[in-house]
């Protein structure tokens, strides 16, 4: 039993002949895919680096990178990207974190990247930082998923991509580190 999903119109041909020959069961596939970045995988530089630290809570063990209120702290990824990845889109960061004890004031979230290909220089600069300023929820185990607006990666299909996420101190309000639990980028393929 194959299950239809979308309009039949905007199936591609190639959507026609995998459901045809049963190869899938949505024909209408979202384009859209992720790259979850997570603390445990962040590469943190030594000077003015994040802290990263594994919680022990009551009901599963985490890891978060805590970034200070009064200085800059920074982390960094590094991933390839896919083959079919969509140049001509943009991507979307968001980012998912909590305070620590407090339940107001915001935080500055500060991202750049940059796409690297076979034969380019690897520690060349990356691109203009994008930034958010999300306001803490109100009550401290909850968590705020909050988004850069949409933007140019510059990344192609087969690139390494770089990202550095750090927060903006002495630019926000929330009196005590920022914890990030993850960072999610959100991108289309071909």
């Amino acid at each position: 039993m194959a299950f239809i999903y979308g309009d039949p119109a905007n199936w591609s041909e190639e959507d026609i002949l995998r459901f045809l020959d049963g190869r899938w069961t949505s024909v209408a596939h979202d384009r859209t895919k992720i790259a979850v970045l997570t603390p445990a995988g962040a590469i943190i530089p030594v000077a003015d680096g994040a802290a990263k630290t594994q919680i022990e809570g009551t009901n599963f063990s985490y890891f978060v990178l805590d970034f200070d209120q009064t200085s800059p702290e920074e982390a960094y990824w590094q991933f390839d990207i896919p083959p079919d990845f969509d140049a001509t889109k943009n991507i979307v960061v968001t980012f998912t974190w909590k305070g620590i004890a407090a339940v107001a004031g915001d935080v500055k979230w500060g991202v750049s990247v940059a796409g690297r290909a076979d034969g380019e220089v690897w520690d060349a600069a990356l691109g203009a930082e994008q930034t958010v300023q999300p306001t803490v929820e109100d009550v401290i185990t909850e968590i705020s998923k909050d988004s850069v607006a949409a933007f140019a990666s510059g990344w192609v299909g087969g690139d390494t991509a770089i990202v550095k996420v750090r927060r903006v101190a002495g630019d926000d309000t929330l009196a005590e580190d920022a914890r990030l639990l993850m960072v999610v980028i959100s991108y289309e393929e071909t």
